[in-house]
């Protein structure tokens, strides 16, 4: 995908990519590709969990489930991965459903037949749409995410007639940026005179950010802000952000478009 930034003064200009720890470089290859300057600053760190034995049954009886949903590509690949290793074979007339283009492209080589990917954007209203999820009487489903996040998917599916469980894969860390020789990245980029834009990808992620600023909060909160759902843009613009876009989805493609975008609005 090509992205022009004509008329604008590329060298001026520089992107926060909060991506999770090892989850960036793509955009910022895309972005770098383009002229732009960027630093990588992971807010999160995704850091796989031990299993209950209630969650290890869940992948002992898989066969048991009519849906298996995964919410997130990070819970695709740690998920399939470690259900591969269970099931050699997937169960039959099982239906797997992805939440959006990242999580379907991370089950992609598994074998799985027919994954289910929702039209539009990338969240739980888009699952909820699914014509196959409307009536689940007497039927299972399996979520596969993150530990904690939104009930609304659960919770729908179950006032449909599903009974529901949660395979929870991983937790949300802020990392160690001292580990991550950034120790004074942060302050730095947000004095410096270059002109800004976030990305943030989670409500996490952007909490993570705000505490990582501290003493610099009104130098934060003036940066424009790119976020990849409304619902995040509301939250940030509660937290006391002013200028906030949104991304149509959370790929690569759609935050380079945005921000393109959000720099020709904004050129002084």
């Amino acid at each position: 995908m090509r992205i022009s930034l004509r008329g604008i003064e590329l060298a001026k200009l520089s992107v926060l990519v909060t991506r999770p720890e090892g989850q960036g470089q793509g955009l910022a290859d895309k972005l770098h590709a383009v002229g732009l300057d960027v630093l990588l600053f992971p807010t999160l760190k995704i850091q796989p969990k031990v299993l209950t034995s209630v969650e290890q049954q869940c992948i002992q009886f898989l066969e048991r489930y009519s849906y298996v949903i995964c919410v997130s590509a990070n819970a695709a690949k740690m998920g399939v991965e470690l259900l591969a290793d269970y099931w050699p074979q997937w169960p039959l007339e099982q239906q797997w459903v992805a939440v959006g283009p990242a999580t379907y492209n991370a089950m992609q080589g598994w074998g799985l037949s027919n994954v289910l990917l929702p039209q539009g954007a990338s969240h739980s209203e888009g699952i909820l749409a699914l014509d196959c999820l409307q009536n689940l009487d007497d039927q299972k489903v399996l979520i596969l995410r993150g530990v904690s996040g939104r009930e609304l998917l659960a919770d729908t599916l179950c006032q449909r007639g599903a009974e529901v469980d949660y395979l929870e894969l991983y937790e949300r860390k802020m990392p160690e940026i001292t580990q991550l020789g950034l120790s004074n990245k942060l302050p730095e980029w947000l004095n410096s005179n270059a002109k800004k834009v976030i990305v943030v990808t989670s409500g996490d992620g952007l909490k993570n950010l705000i505490t990582m600023a501290q003493g610099q909060s009104s130098e934060l909160l003036a940066i424009c802000l790119v976020v990849v759902s409304q619902r995040l843009a509301d939250f940030a613009k509660q937290q006391g952000f002013v200028t906030v876009q949104v991304a149509n989805g959370a790929s690569d493609d759609a935050i380079a478009l945005c921000i393109n975008s959000s720099i020709n609005n904004n050129r002084t």
